[in-house]
């Protein structure tokens, strides 16, 4: 059975703060320290809340300076949590 929420289009956002996602079904904000993993694939940004659970983001929908900065600014922030 296939997830609606797997196909819905969403907005993100990665800071000093951590990462926000936005969609019409809502909004979700989550602090750098929530995440127990960062991991960069060829295609994608995972970051886990969980070691079965995490947020990508498709290098695909990303300028070569936002994969640059998304990488960096993981690497600070999730220190020894990242595999970048």
């Amino acid at each position: 059975k296939s997830s609606q929420v797997l196909s819905d289009t969403y907005e993100m956002s990665i800071d000093e703060t951590g990462i926000s996602s936005k969609s019409e079904k809502g909004f979700q904000s989550l602090a750098w320290d929530a995440y127990v993993r960062g991991k960069e694939t060829t295609t994608d940004f995972l970051f886990y809340t969980s070691s079965k659970f995490s947020h990508m983001i498709p290098k695909s929908a990303l300028s070569d300076d936002q994969i640059s900065f998304i990488r960096e600014l993981a690497r600070r922030k999730l220190g020894a949590k990242a595999e970048f």
